[in-house]
């Protein structure tokens, strides 16, 4: 055999093992997305009504507003800034304004206080 050859062949044996070793601490963390997104939803709850301030305040400020700028513009992780602005969607105190562009180029939602808010 080959030093080449020898090489992929340990090359193969490695990238096995760490697909086994993957698959075997999947199965051991036993983790759902339900199970942590609700974890998430219990620690965050006790800031949520101050973030979703922010997030409004933030497109008083400057809506129409991406969910991307918006996110950047107040500091608050993406993460975070998208459920509060839903909460407040949902809540009728914002609405979509139309359509704007990501910093790649792509079409997002722009938002903007609901008439009335």
């Amino acid at each position: 055999m080959s030093d080449t050859a020898r090489q992929l062949s340990i090359l193969d044996q490695i990238r096995a093992d760490e697909v086994a070793l993957a698959e075997r601490l999947e199965r051991e963390a036993d983790v759902s997305t339900l199970q942590t997104r609700g974890e998430a939803e219990v620690k965050i709850q006790p800031s949520a009504a101050k973030l979703r301030e922010r997030v409004y305040r933030t497109i008083a400020e400057y809506g129409p507003i991406t969910d991307e700028r918006g996110s950047e513009a107040s500091g608050i992780a993406p993460n975070t800034w998208r459920p509060r602005r839903l909460e407040l969607e949902k809540a009728g105190r914002i609405v979509a304004a139309g359509a704007s562009r990501t910093r790649s180029g792509r079409r997002a939602v722009a938002w903007t206080l609901a008439p009335g808010a």
